[in-house]
């Protein structure tokens, strides 16, 4: 719906007297000027038609000192001792003149510095300087973050004193002028103006949009409303994605000219400005030369109200008062939803309300502080236009008004008061903009023995918001299920032959419940290939290998004639009869890695491939007795240590995609060691792509491959994803709606990857209070056993079986669940509640560490182990990246403490009688596991001698 048309209010016979946009509580040193004299501004704004503008010019004695070009206006200067309003008012009466106007003096005033919080985006209620809040009396920020944070493209214009660039949370966020050059003397982009980079100074007519605290706080803080970087620290925007372009009016002195104030609307403009900030303003008649500038810049003008307390329907607010269909008109509210007594209202001229007391902001010199005024909710309304703007980009600037007014949350103490009643609301603005996914695509039903296999692909149209899930009905039985984001398939078993099923899909995002995609399907019995065989195992000799497996879950209905056994690399194949579990495939090269497909064959043809883990096949002798080495994958933080691991394992080309997580917060990462059983597993920080991570990429994986994103944009933000289909990759996010989700998500890809596993592994999901990381020391230990075994790894609450976890359960059907941990980690609860469960725990993490060791992986020939500190904070991150490399080597993960002392369980595993004979790969550099603990594990005797 539409806003309502304002009605033409009536105007006073005021003289044009001067209203700040902020309420006057000024500190020490802050800026606190009063009205200019009337007299004092020698300047008009004319607009001349034909070509008698130099006759007029000459006629009145006026100078040209500037040029509007958008507009055609020029800003002329009368000669000292002359009354500029006469002289505009003889213009007036000219043939050659279509509007003349005195160059008005436009102002704002200070507040107090403090630290409250940022009730405006987000109430609970909390109490702020005194005042305890109503709950939801806000913009709705988090929800709309869920929608959009806006787009870089979206430009917002701070038309107001200057903007601290350089503060942390803005300086990301400033407009940089795509056809300047920085400090090179030139108008590259010949638009009159010399190193525009940032904006323009329009008050000191220079490029510098900062000047000092004093003069420039004002802005600072608008801006920091308006878009301050969502990056954990300071405040944040409502808008934290979009791009600030400072364009400065305001002088020192607190005062800035009409004149600039429409040269910086033009600019805005010219330079692409969707939403232009007026947290400022005058009393009077609308000025015709502004009007004509905000009406050519195409661009919705937020505009403050105004702070004198008054019915801006009787006295008229500029430019707040326009009745142009793009200015959206902002009065302000506290955290009780109550109109402040300083805050302008007008049932006919003022459109919606907006937070505006008790603001907290970006402040010069990285400072923060707040302040209270409709100029604090004017950037709040501004954050809101700049969210639909950014969502919505074919929106013009009068539907993004009329949509932000419409819906907004209507507060009783607005009612009346203004147009709409109604506070703005970004949450509100964005979903009504949203609507249900279209239909799934490619819906396809394969019917097998009592059994339905249904593929598709996800919607073409998400309806604007992300898909959360799918649901899948059956007919006849009344079977429905509810699968995660990203689920593009599903096995429907239990169903009688011969019968005709109707089966439907359905996305959800957060409108709802989408339409439906509808196939049938008719159970039988009909002989297809075999399953893929399953165990796949090897055991390496000196020149060969035996390999072993289990027969299939399915002959696919027709017996099973032989098994056909492929290494790789090389391509060595050994076929062998029906009745074979193992065969040896003889004619490797030492010193390389192979793995082995196993395909069953009967008379419909060759089945899928089981791929056994990776062996290395190992000189006659060399782990026999003979003095081990002990290797250091020498780095000293995650990103580095996740490229060491990469180039011990890959050459260049040599990985078919990668894996990439957050380097400092593990837990959407819990799940990803599997992941890299053939791709490497780098770190990154969270909001970029690191540049020795994009290196490595380039160096092991191909253009166009998939790069896995494990985690959402919380996670890993959208930089990242756009830096790697920057490079030409093809990012591929895994998440969930918590880390359980996103495991869930991981594994289901390692199923689609590697088929023939039974076997899931399910690890904590959450630590305690005191120590989370007692979450992630089983799935590190148990991720390199699972990447050699391509077996998938899930997370669970620690007292119950997630409702998540239970469902991949049960479709995944396995013949085992490896639990990971004693009961302290995962309780007999959630032991009960799984498929074939084997527990797998020692009384502590480094124990635990020694039952994966001993219980899954076996003592496998070469003996290897990767050493990794167990007890650091980031020292999980050392483990998620060496799983592929302790995989690879077949290389169980021992935990130490960093003592120079080898834990009796250790002891054991690493040496015998004084002489090592296993090898050791020692994770990070010397910072991170000295010295003196790797002398430990060399001289360890295993407590046998």
């Amino acid at each position: 719906m539409s806003r309502p048309a304002r009605r033409s209010p009536r105007r006073g016979a005021l003289a044009s007297v001067l209203v700040a946009a902020v309420v006057l509580t000024a500190p020490p040193g802050a800026l606190a000027a009063g009205p200019s004299p009337r007299g004092e501004s020698q300047r008009l704004l004319v607009r001349f038609v034909g070509d008698g503008a130099a006759a007029v010019r000459d006629e009145h004695g006026l100078t040209v000192h500037r040029r509007l070009p958008l507009t055609g206006t020029q800003v002329l200067t009368v000669p000292p001792g002359r009354d500029p309003e006469a002289v505009a008012a003889r213009l007036r009466n000219h043939g050659a003149v279509r509007f003349a106007e005195v160059d008005r003096r436009i102002t704002l005033t200070a507040s107090d510095p403090g630290l409250p919080q940022l009730w405006g985006l987000h109430n609970t209620g909390q109490t702020v300087s005194g005042r305890a809040g109503i709950d939801d009396v806000d913009v709705d920020a988090p929800e709309a973050w869920a929608i959009t944070q806006g787009t870089h493209e979206t430009i917002v214009a701070v038309i107001d004193t200057g903007v601290d660039t350089g503060h942390p949370d803005l300086a990301p966020r400033i407009w940089r002028n795509p056809g300047e050059i920085a400090g090179n003397g030139v108008d590259d982009d010949r638009n009159g103006l010399v190193d525009d980079v940032t904006g323009w100074d329009f008050a000191n007519d220079d490029a510098s949009v900062y000047d000092s605290p004093d003069a420039d706080w004002h802005g600072t803080h608008v801006a920091g409303t308006v878009a301050a970087t969502l990056d954990g620290k300071g405040v944040v925007g409502v808008a934290p994605a979009v791009t600030v372009l400072p364009l400065k009016f305001i002088g020192p002195d607190g005062w800035g000219h009409l004149s600039d104030a429409v040269a910086a609307v033009e600019y805005a403009g010219k330079a692409g400005a969707r939403i232009i900030n007026a947290s400022w303003g005058y009393v009077g008649p609308p000025s015709a030369a502004l009007e004509a500038a905000m009406s050519e810049a195409g661009a919705v003008v937020v505009a403050a109200a105004g702070n004198e307390g008054v019915d801006n329907d009787l006295i008229a607010s500029q430019p707040a008062n326009s009745t142009l269909p793009t200015v959206l008109s902002v009065t302000s509210v506290d955290n009780t939803g109550a109109v402040p007594l300083f805050a302008n209202t007008g049932l006919t001229t003022v459109d919606v309300g907006a937070p505006g007391a008790d603001i907290l902001s970006t402040y010069p010199e990285g400072r923060f502080a707040y302040a209270s005024g409709t100029s604090m909710a004017a950037p709040h309304a501004a954050g809101v236009a700049a969210l639909v703007a950014s969502h919505e980009p074919s929106m013009t600037a009068e539907e993004v008004v009329d949509h932000v007014a419409a819906h907004g949350q209507e507060l009783d103490s607005l009612a009346g008061r203004t147009v709409t009643g109604r506070i703005v609301n970004a949450g509100a603005a964005l979903t009504a903009v949203l609507s249900a996914p279209s239909a799934p695509r490619a819906l396809a039903a394969t019917p097998s023995d009592g059994a339905v296999l249904l593929e598709w692909q996800p919607p073409a149209d998400d309806g604007g918001a992300a898909i959360s899930g799918y649901t899948v009905t059956v007919a006849p039985g009344g079977q429905q299920m509810t699968l995660a984001a990203g689920t593009t398939s599903t096995r429907i078993a239990g169903l009688t032959n011969g019968v005709t099923y109707k089966l439907t899909v359905a996305a959800t995002n957060a409108v709802g419940t989408g339409a439906v995609a509808e196939s049938t399907a008719v159970p039988t019995t009909v002989a297809t290939v075999p399953d893929a065989p399953r165990h796949p195992a090897a055991k390496a000799g000196e020149t060969s290998a035996t390999v072993t497996w289990a027969a299939p879950a399915s002959d696919g209905g027709s017996p099973i004639t032989g098994y056909t056994i492929r290494a790789t690399p090389g391509g060595a194949t050994v076929t062998v009869a029906a009745t074979a579990t193992s065969a040896q495939v003889g004619g490797l090269a030492t010193g390389t890695t192979y793995s082995f497909a196993v395909t069953a064959i009967n008379a419909m043809g060759t089945g899928a491939a089981a791929t056994t883990p990776a062996v290395l096949i190992h000189r006659p002798g060399s782990f026999d007795g003979d003095p081990a080495t002990t290797e250091r994958v020498d780095a000293s933080d995650p990103v580095s240590v996740g490229v060491r691991a990469s180039r011990a394992r890959f050459s260049s080309g040599g990985a078919g995609y990668a894996v990439v997580s957050r380097h400092d917060v593990f837990a959407d990462a819990l799940a990803g060691a599997p992941l890299s059983a053939e791709g490497p597993l780098l770190l990154t920080p969270s909001d970029r792509l690191a540049s020795a991570v994009a290196e490595e990429l380039r160096r092991t994986v191909p253009g166009g491959a998939v790069v896995y994103l494990l985690g959402g944009p919380a996670a890993l933000s959208p930089a990242v994803e756009d830096a790697l289909r920057g490079a030409g990759y093809r990012p591929h996010r895994l998440a969930g709606r918590s880390r359980v989700e996103t495991a869930v998500a991981v594994a289901e890809e390692v199923r689609r990857r590697w088929p023939g596993t039974r076997t899931v592994a399910v690890a904590r999901a959450h630590g305690t209070a005191t120590d989370p990381s007692a979450a992630w020391a089983d799935s590190v230990t148990g991720g390199a056993w699972a990447a050699r075994q391509r077996v998938p790894i899930v997370v669970t609450d620690r007292d119950a079986l997630h409702p998540a976890v239970a469902d991949a359960l049960r479709r995944w059907e396995p013949t085992r669940t490896v639990l990971l941990g004693g009961v302290a980690a995962l309780s007999d609860a959630v032991q009960a509640a799984v498929p074939a469960p084997q527990r797998v725990a020692g009384p502590s993490r480094v124990e635990t560490a020694v039952a994966v060791a001993t219980h899954l992986w076996g003592r496998a020939s070469p003996r290897r182990y990767v050493v990794m500190h167990g007890f650091r904070p980031d020292g999980w991150a050392y483990g998620l990246s060496a799983a592929g490399l302790a995989a690879d080597t077949a290389a169980p993960v021992l935990l130490v403490d960093g003592r120079p002392e080898v834990h009796p369980a250790v002891g054991p595993l690493v040496g015998s009688c004084g002489r090592p004979v296993v090898d050791l790969v020692v994770i990070g550099g010397t910072s991170v596991l000295g010295e003196s603990t790797v002398a430990a594990l060399d001289a360890a005797d295993g407590n046998t001698c």
